[in-house]
């Protein structure tokens, strides 16, 4: 009899303490939960627990410039680029950012940067290609030479010759 109630027992005991455990992470999974309410809130977060992380910087200034935050998110590209000179996408944003502030120049300058910096990459892949496609976009905008706006995306076949994107443009 008594071993049958130390059995029960120690059930009821192992059992109450899965439930506390269960209890105890559904409240943190909660709290993390509110984290994720949307992108923005996602990379603050991240930008709080790791200040210095570009990819962070750099998304939350994507997310605040498609909000119209245009002045926000520049600050977000240039903290980024200032942590990682040579993130390729926050030049591209950075940019696009210049662009659409009417600074054409600007603009095309920082394209030129951030297509600079993916010829140093030995790896390339599709997203990349947006890089060619903006600058030869912007180059083209500006009315410059149509011989450079072809070298562009003829570039961007060579470094990715079964990509469709670069040989439509």
């Amino acid at each position: 009899l008594l071993e049958k109630r130390g059995k029960r027992g120690a059930s009821l005991a192992l059992g109450a303490a899965m439930l506390a455990v269960m209890v105890v992470l559904f409240a943190k999974a909660s709290v993390q939960a509110r984290t994720w309410r949307g992108s923005e809130s996602l990379y603050r977060r991240v930008i709080a627990v790791y200040p210095r992380s570009p990819l962070a910087l750099n998304n939350l200034g994507d997310v605040l410039m498609t909000a119209g935050r245009k002045e926000e998110a520049m600050q977000k590209f240039d903290e980024t680029i200032a942590i990682d000179s040579t993130f390729v996408t926050a030049h591209l944003n950075r940019g696009l950012a210049l662009q659409d502030a009417g600074k054409i120049d600007e603009g095309i300058a920082e394209l030129r940067t951030a297509m600079v910096l993916l010829e140093q990459k030995n790896i390339f892949n599709v997203e990349q290609l947006a890089v060619y496609y903006y600058f030869g976009e912007a180059l083209e905008t500006a009315g410059k030479d149509p011989d450079e706006v072809i070298e562009v995306f003829r570039t961007a076949t060579t470094r990715l010759p079964n990509a469709a994107e670069p040989h439509y443009n």
